[in-house]
């Protein structure tokens, strides 16, 4: 699981114009607000390219306010997203197969669509970024490790997921079958932690804390 932290404190420079009770009364009610708007701009940063849904972004976003020491952390975690998040399907023959709950049948299945696709040849398709649907076909290698061509599969609890079979070494087998590797991509943390993302969300909590902050020093100076 990873996770990426941001934490941001209160304005030393309101110090140097008002007295410490002022601004302790200021900068409380500041971070508050700048806590949950920085879960939004999280969030929306996140899911600015990614075809991820804000829901499921949003339940991964912790909010740690430590107003007695002026100080706020958000804190957004997240294990790897299996391929099949982001609608993966495999082409077989001109058609898709894909994870889907049969009729009459409690565990999952690989449904096959009736409608055929125009893809040519085998191979599984996926869309982690919005508008850009990904044809994945190729054997790679990860790691130091070669792995086949993907398809789609049955995980633990007949879950579907993408894998591929590790080949070409003598760790690549398990009581004399290949071994599957489930393709996963990437994490919510790994998304923020691009130095654009992160600059930018550090970015819009400095501009909220900041004028709030100005907002309430004047809210309580009434």
């Amino acid at each position: 699981m990873e996770s990426v932290t941001i934490k941001f404190e209160g304005i030393d420079n309101l110090l140097k114009k008002y007295s410490p009770e002022i601004v302790k009364t200021a900068i409380k009610r500041s971070l508050s607000l700048a806590t949950r708007r920085g879960k939004t701009f999280m969030s929306i940063q996140v899911r600015e390219k990614f075809n991820i849904k804000k829901s499921d972004v949003d339940r991964n976003i912790m909010a740690r306010p430590r107003l007695s020491e002026l100080k706020s952390e958000l804190l957004l975690i997240g294990k790897p997203i299996s391929l099949m998040y982001f609608g993966a399907y495999q082409v077989v023959g001109g058609r898709k197969l894909y994870g889907a709950k049969v009729k009459g049948r409690k565990p999952l299945a690989l449904a096959q669509q009736l409608k055929t696709t125009r893809a040519k040849g085998g191979g599984v398709y996926e869309q982690i970024i919005k508008g850009r649907r990904t044809f994945l076909q190729k054997p790679i290698s990860i790691g130091g490790k070669s792995l086949g061509k993907p398809f789609i599969g049955f995980g633990r609890g007949r879950v579907p997921m993408v894998f591929r079979r590790e080949t070409g070494s003598e760790s690549s087998t398990y009581k004399g079958k290949e071994k599957l590797v489930a393709m996963k991509s990437i994490t919510y943390a790994s998304i923020l932690q691009k130095p654009q993302n992160i600059s930018r969300v550090k970015q819009l909590i400095e501009e909220t804390l900041g004028t709030e902050c100005k907002r309430q020093v004047e809210e309580v100076l009434k």
